[in-house]
Formats: structure tokens, sequence, C-alpha cells
């Protein structure tokens, strides 16, 4: 008996080294649309945040929310936890991380000139 859940533990370890691969995957997969939307929101050379193109905000919205949903998806369909409410409590903040952070990049929230910080 013992042995027995021995073994599910260490599948279950080794389960969760699977992430080390499938989330850098994702973010990879991911990267050509957060890259799009970053850049249909600004465009070449676009230095200045006064140049940010408001009306692309739903695509750019759209495509970080896909972006999003690809690392959901390795975050959760991954066994590295026993219970799948578990790994979607974890899956749901780290899409939403990625995909808003992403779509704050390409809006320039960052940039301290930037019209989001009121200016």
């Amino acid at each position: 008996m013992v042995s027995a859940e021995r073994s599910r533990a260490g599948r279950r370890g080794r389960s969760a080294l699977h992430l080390l691969w499938t989330v850098p995957v994702a973010s990879a997969l991911s990267f050509p649309m957060l890259a799009l939307a970053a850049f249909s929101l600004c465009g070449v050379g676009c230095y200045s945040p006064q140049y940010v193109a408001y009306d692309e905000i739903p695509f750019a919205i759209f495509l970080c929310a896909g972006g999003g949903l690809l690392l959901l998806l390795a975050v959760q369909l991954v066994p590295w936890a026993r219970s799948a409410w578990v790994r979607l409590l974890a899956a749901i903040p780290a899409g939403a991380l990625w995909g808003g952070g992403w779509l704050l990049f390409g809006l320039r929230a960052f940039d301290p000139m930037s019209p989001l910080f009121g200016r």
C-alpha cells in the first residue's frame, strides 16, 4: 500500500516538471499574437504615447486574451496538482497577468509620459 502511494506521488512530482517546458512553449506560441497586439496599437516608429491607436484597443484585447488563454491552458492541463480546481485557481491569474501585462505594455502604460498617467 505504501509503495503504491509513493509511486503516485512520484508521478505527480514528475508531472509537475512538465510545467518547465509547457509554460515556455505556450509563452512562445502566444508571443506572435501579443506582438501583433502591441504593433496594432502603435505600429513602427511609435515613440510617443500620443500616437497610440486607441481605436484598435478591441482587437488588441482580443489578441491578448488569446495569448493569456494559451498560458492558462498550459498551466491547467498539466497535472501538477491533484485537484483540477487548484490548477484552475492558479491558471486563471497566470493567464490574466500574462495577457493583461502585454496589453498594458502595448498601451505604453509603463511610460511616465503616457496619457494613462493623467498627462
